[in-house]
């Protein structure tokens, strides 16, 4: 499967799902800061200058999405935030495929907050 808006929403969802079922309104505040932290680049209703020897692919958007969710997890929650991350990666390879969940698993050494 390639990537595209509903594995992109597909993320989104999950991290929702397992984060407030499991930890309540924390997880719903916990997800809020994540969405946040994915959606820095949009701020203040300004449109941004475009660059288009900078857009980069709808699979590093998807990624990008996984692992800014994954690091709030993981730092609000520590080892059972791994877990829930875990959980989020295993459903997104049952439902998106094996090697779109192996690609998203491919930028673990990312920085997204360095532009290339």
């Amino acid at each position: 499967m390639k990537f595209h808006e509903k594995a992109h929403a597909f993320i989104a969802a999950k991290y929702y799902v397992y984060l407030t079922e499991t930890y309540g309104e924390r997880g719903r505040q916990a997800f809020i800061r994540g969405t946040r932290y994915a959606q820095r680049a949009i701020r203040d209703g300004q449109e941004r200058e475009k660059n288009p020897a900078g857009i980069k692919s709808f699979e590093y958007h998807c990624a990008h999405l996984y692992w800014a969710y994954h690091q709030v997890t993981a730092a609000i929650f520590q080892s059972q935030g791994e877990a829930v991350c875990q959980k989020v990666l295993e459903d997104f390879d049952q439902n998106c495929g094996r090697d779109t969940a192996d690609t998203l698993w491919g930028y673990r050494e990312t920085d997204f907050n360095v532009c290339d």
